[in-house]
């Protein structure tokens, strides 16, 4: 499994302008906006306190970086980062998503994954292959709680509570709970078939589209 090369960057947070700005100053820009943006988040509502991560894009494809929360090593339920004055150090795994988690993980007993979460296999096989990556960043930050997360990063970085808002300014907002399987996939979910390989799923849209009576006009 591929890491990032470019690491946990701890520089001071620029001020993005517009897309059409960016657009006009370069790739050096685009790459500092992908920066920034967020496909979404893992974990519980504050990521910081209870433990999760962001999800985030890269030049080398979607990646995931996740954290214990303060509450996990201190047990205090009420305990909350201060994002001006707070120099909590997180230690912050960061892993490559990938198209197919199952395929990619095809050490874990993901059998076992299954019957803890009271879901059939072919459910986690559907979610690991989610076209949305932060779906997928779900199901593998789900994995902590099975293997060791060094088992994903064997490298992880330290970063401050407000290191890790400077770096994802996103993490300063509200977050949702996370959706559920069936939320993330739709009403369409417990009907898609199998498929032997990624490749595969190029003709899962025509499948359900057939499967729902509907036909291309």
């Amino acid at each position: 499994m591929s890491r990032c090369g470019c690491g946990l960057a701890l520089g001071s947070v620029a001020v993005l302008a517009g897309a059409g700005v960016l657009a006009k100053r370069g790739s050096a820009s685009m790459e500092l906006a992908n920066r920034y943006r967020v496909f979404g988040f893992v974990g519980d509502s504050d990521p910081l306190t209870h433990g999760g991560g962001v999800v985030y894009p890269t030049e080398h494809g979607p990646y995931l970086a996740f954290w214990d929360g303060i509450n996990d090593y201190t047990q205090s339920p009420t305990r909350t980062p201060d994002p001006e004055e707070d120099e909590w150090t997180f230690q912050v795994f960061q892993v490559e998503v990938p198209e197919d988690v199952v395929a990619e993980y095809d050490w874990i007993d993901w059998d076992s994954v299954a019957m803890s979460y009271d879901q059939e296999l072919h459910e986690l096989v559907a979610w690991g292959r989610h076209p949305d990556p932060a779906a997928r960043a779900q199901l593998l930050y789900q994995l902590v709680g099975h293997i060791s997360s060094h088992d994903l990063d064997s490298y992880p970085g330290d970063m401050t509570g407000l290191e890790l808002k400077k770096r994802w300014p996103a993490l300063m907002g509200t977050q949702k709970a996370p959706p559920s399987i069936r939320d993330l996939a739709g009403p369409d979910f417990l009907r898609a078939p199998l498929v032997p390989n990624k490749w595969a799923l190029q003709g899962l849209d025509e499948i359900l589209l057939l499967e729902s009576g509907e036909e291309e006009g």
